[in-house]
């Protein structure tokens, strides 16, 4: 049945070309989504997009730019509010946001990122509207991780008045309100610590590539990959976990030569640092084609996190391109397919390796690990979305 929908979509962070995962995961549920609403107004960083029926109509750039991180830093401290209302919530994007709702009439405001929503007492919203935030992560877990894993004072400051900020605004909205959350984890996390708090579970979704899985080239040597931007901090503390509790035990006991790829955007000094130290390979800022080859060229990718958020993309990526995946409990929000394996133990990645490589290279295995991943297609998710909640369409 066709869409009589119009929606608003407010993405203070995206900024095209995509980047980190917070970007790249909303602007592949955007682009399915104008398939199935018959109007969607997008404001992106510093862009306004129309679409209707899934064609672009407008595209209108207005003069926006968000905080410096140590700005933005400073003012959530000093005011006691989240780290990204600080940095992505300018006064200009506010009241840009704030005329498109003035001329426009919408059925379903779609915020971004729980910050975001600070948003909704300032926009001019009919009665009935749907506002659904969407999460992307537990920012509870994440602020708490970032307090217990830092020692940073300035971060164990932000953490604790983001969280602040966190509960306060959901407290107060939670009547008007619908999370949209990516697992049943970060579902379950808030509702513990919010009482009554309305919520949903849509999964992430990846982009499918078509094109035939192929099987690795024999080889005695073994490649794993790391990928994500080098400058969030839960990718740095992922590969320095990687570096600390992993390599030892890998690089003394996998059968043949071991070929470490690290992958990613802006690496960090200490992400530069490891790569020299231990001769690794260090792939920065690389086109997505050069990504996905270098993915597939992958005897395995892996997600060292001690602590979930980060790992999302980077999974549902591996997998749609065929590669099994080695991960640390807490990464694995999903239960993974044959040839992938989920331990905190690394003398189990190791046997792990050693046991299956063989087999997790030819073109068979590949094919299984890349047809579970469609189960998280973009089409997919949007299609059961539409299906489970047809009053948001």
């Amino acid at each position: 049945m066709r869409s009589t929908k119009k929606w608003l979509i407010l993405a203070p962070h995206l900024k095209y070309p995509t980047v980190n995962g917070a970007d790249i995961v909303i602007d592949g549920f955007c682009r399915e989504l104008c398939h199935h609403i018959a109007e969607i107004h997008l404001i992106t960083e510093d862009t306004y997009f129309v679409f209707k029926d899934g064609v672009e109509v407008v595209k209108q750039t207005f003069s926006n730019i968000s905080k410096g991180k140590y700005a933005a830093s400073f003012f959530s401290v000093l005011k006691s509010t989240s780290y990204q209302v600080e940095k992505f919530i300018t006064a200009s994007y506010r009241n840009f946001a704030t005329a498109i709702t003035r001329s426009n009439s919408f059925d379903v405001v779609f915020y971004s990122l729980i910050s975001t929503g600070t948003l909704l007492n300032d926009l001019h919203l009919n009665k009935g509207v749907f506002n659904l935030i969407y999460t992307q992560n537990n920012d509870f877990k994440l602020n708490d991780d970032t307090f217990l894993s830092s020692n940073n004072f300035l971060k164990k400051q932000i953490a604790i008045a983001s969280n602040k900020w966190t509960r306060k605004f959901l407290e107060k909205q939670r009547s008007n309100i619908v999370l949209v959350n990516i697992t049943k984890e970060d579902d379950d996390g808030y509702k513990k610590e919010i009482r009554d708090i309305n919520s949903l579970v849509l999964p992430a979704g990846v982009d499918i590539n078509n094109s035939r899985i192929g099987s690795l080239a024999r080889s005695t040597s073994t490649t794993l990959s790391f990928l994500g931007s080098l400058s969030a901090q839960m990718n740095i503390d992922a590969v320095q976990n990687f570096s600390s509790k992993f390599w030892p035990t890998l690089k003394n006991q996998i059968n043949g030569e071991i070929i470490i790829q690290i992958i990613g955007s802006n690496p960090s000094v200490s992400i530069q640092s490891l790569c020299n130290e231990h001769g690794w390979h260090l792939h920065q800022n690389v086109s997505d084609s050069m990504l996905e080859q270098l993915i597939q060229a992958s005897t395995f990718t892996i997600m060292p996190f001690e602590y979930s958020n980060g790992s999302k993309l980077k999974l549902l990526k591996s997998l749609s391109l065929g590669v099994p995946v080695l991960s640390t409990v807490c990464s694995a929000y999903i239960s993974l397919p044959k040839y992938c394996l989920t331990s905190d133990n690394p003398e189990e990645w190791a046997q792990h390796i050693n046991s299956c490589k063989e087999d997790a290279t030819k073109e068979s295995a590949r094919e299984i690990i890349a047809n579970f991943a469609k189960h998280f297609s973009w089409k997919s998710v949007i299609a059961n979305f539409r299906k489970d909640y047809p009053k948001f369409f």
